[in-house]
């Protein structure tokens, strides 16, 4: 018998959008390096599946895969995590599916609670580096959004800067014996998604 897809309420999309932009105004005028809205905390300790898409790049940013890589596998530590790989679509025939059928997709083919979305405004790898993204996590039941925020982390910061060296004396002291160290981009990527799980993990408290 041929299962039934699962129906998306259309009309929570444009709701989801607008909800991200009110995140992304109120997070600028924020102290913090990040700063973000829960927007259904009942909703996100429900979800058991996380989907983490690959990171949007905005224009004229260098694209790299270590930072999902490390998103994925800091999510990881509280949600089953898969990342979904698109499919090329090179071919006219076949344009880029919109986000409701990622959703839609997300949930039929891994069993997706959510997807994890984001978008790399700036990233600088070295002297020293900077990343600066917006990050939200949307159910794949209604399209509701549970999740949004955004932040700049800057190594050249003193507060960011103290963290990040917390963050990294952490991993060399459960990794005593590698040598030589972490590559320091990927370093960064793991500090980067250690920082926004940490946001999160705060505000669901």
């Amino acid at each position: 018998m041929k299962r039934k897809p699962p129906t998306v309420n259309r009309a929570a999309i444009a709701a989801s959008f607008a909800c991200v932009l009110a995140v992304a105004a109120c997070s600028h005028t924020s102290n913090e390096p990040i700063a973000g809205l829960r927007v259904n905390e009942a909703r996100l300790e429900q979800i058991k599946t996380l989907a983490v898409l690959p990171l949007e790049y905005a224009p004229g940013i260098k694209e790299t895969c270590l930072l999902t890589e490390a998103l994925a596998a800091a999510f990881a530590e509280r949600y089953n995590v898969v990342i979904v790989q698109p499919p090329a679509y090179g071919v006219v025939q076949e344009p880029k599916p919109s986000f409701l059928e990622v959703l839609l997709a997300a949930r039929r083919d891994y069993g997706a609670d959510a997807v994890l979305q984001g978008r790399v405004l700036y990233y600088r790898r070295f002297d020293p580096p900077v990343a600066t993204l917006t990050l939200r996590m949307v159910s794949t039941h209604d399209a509701a959004v549970l999740w949004a925020v955004s932040g700049e982390l800057d190594a050249a910061e003193p507060r960011v800067k103290e963290q990040a060296q917390l963050f990294y004396d952490r991993r060399h002291a459960a990794e005593p014996d590698r040598q030589p160290a972490i590559v320091p981009e990927r370093l960064f990527a793991q500090f980067v998604a250690d920082q926004f799980l940490l946001a999160m993990n705060l505000q669901s408290d």
